[in-house]
């Protein structure tokens, strides 16, 4: 009696771990696919240019639709519908939030390298020329509802850098 007594209580500890490293598991996963399809996204917005601006040498970014090709690539990279909610059976159970953008361009007047920086979002970056920079934000997924919940909050920058 007592080594079945044991034998159940070691197999509920060893259940308990089993199922907070599943949750743990899913969360690296998740972390590295936003963060994935963030660095995609960002890469695809920035080359979203105003042909005006470019042909004297200087480059702005067209932000509506750098936007638009940021959202769409997150998507498609996660298997999102067009408002960045989870199609079914997939990773990421509630939808995806861009919390920020951000664009540097040529009409700033900002000379470089320049210490870009926003602590809200816990942005601390060196750009050496124009660049594009998003943020977003998602409930973590969790399997058994073991691990405390919160947001995974990835961001990018994506930059043109200028020669020296």
């Amino acid at each position: 009696m007592r080594e079945t007594i044991i034998t159940i209580l070691l197999s509920i500890v060893c259940l308990t771990f089993w199922i907070w490293q599943v949750d743990d598991n899913v969360t690296s996963l998740a972390n590295e696919r936003l963060k994935n399809a963030v660095n995609y996204a960002a890469h695809d917005a920035s080359i979203q240019i105003d042909k005006k601006y470019l042909g004297n040498g200087r480059i702005a970014f067209n932000n509506a639709k750098a936007e638009e090709v940021f959202r769409q690539t997150v998507a498609d990279n996660l298997f999102l519908d067009s408002d960045l909610v989870p199609r079914p059976n997939t990773l990421f159970k509630e939808k995806i939030t861009v919390i920020y953008t951000d664009f540097i361009d040529d009409r700033d007047g900002i000379t470089y390298p320049f210490f870009y920086e926003n602590e809200a979002y816990g942005i601390h970056h060196w750009i050496f020329g124009p660049a594009v920079v998003f943020a977003v934000e998602v409930p973590r997924p969790r399997t058994f509802n073991v691990n405390p919940s919160y947001s995974l909050v990835k961001w990018s920058v994506f930059e043109y850098p200028v020669p020296r």
